[in-house]
């Protein structure tokens, strides 16, 4: 897939036809009951579902008529979301606030795809740091990478990804949390009070974030 060079413009369908042709179908729809709509349509449960890779969407149990499905296409039509998706699958530059590609597509991508961005296939930078990753939450938890005092590394970090790592209490043990209230951090370090990130130097801190390119973080150690 070869990345455009061409700036993603927002656009907004707030106003449009469909917009206000939704608004007038809202106030038609908005006291029907779901036991008419199945009652005047017996097949509902089975034409408003979806399947795509394994996964299930029935909508048939919401307020939705044919007519709101049409509006609802239209809306999108009128929104450009095709012409969106179309932009990051090919790797265009859809982030307006930093004027880049926003590469979903490409940590997806299996580790022979495309997704060339200013001229270059970053799917292999991007299997390299997943690589990457991989070896390290492998050494931490296995207890290979030890600390500056020889011990194993612990684990400091924000609720949610703490929380995930529960299975692995067994060998992670958390000793503080990073920029959390104290209801938050007293759950995932019981019997400790909340710790900031500005304790001893020799207490390991693992930082995350969700991108790949940031001038606040060094890269991943290599193995």
């Amino acid at each position: 897939m070869q990345a455009t060079e061409e700036r993603a413009e927002p656009r907004t369908a707030v106003g449009s036809i469909a917009w206000k042709a939704l608004e007038s179908h809202y106030k038609k729809v908005r006291k029907l009951h779901l036991r008419k709509l199945f009652a005047d349509d017996p097949t509902r449960g089975e034409r408003l579902t979806a399947s795509a890779t394994g996964i299930e969407l029935d909508y048939s149990k919401n307020r939705v008529t044919d007519e709101t499905l049409e509006l609802l296409i239209q809306l999108a039509n009128e929104a450009g979301l095709r012409e969106r998706i179309d932009a990051m699958f090919s790797g265009s530059k859809i982030n307006i606030t930093e004027n880049r590609a926003v590469l979903h597509t490409a940590l997806r991508a299996p580790a022979g795809a495309s997704v060339v961005v200013d001229g270059q296939n970053v799917v292999p930078q991007v299997h390299d740091v997943l690589r990457r990753m991989a070896d390290f939450s492998t050494r931490v938890r296995n207890g290979a990478w030890k600390g500056q005092t020889g011990k194993r590394k612990g684990d400091r970090g924000s609720p949610q990804p703490a929380r995930h790592r529960r299975g692995y209490a067994h060998v992670i043990r958390p000793t503080g949390a990073c920029s959390i209230p104290r209801a938050g951090s007293e759950s995932l370090t019981p019997g400790r009070g909340p710790r900031g990130c500005s304790g001893p130097a020799r207490e390991p801190k693992i930082l995350r974030r969700r991108t790949f390119f940031t001038s606040k973080l060094s890269p991943l150690p290599s193995p």
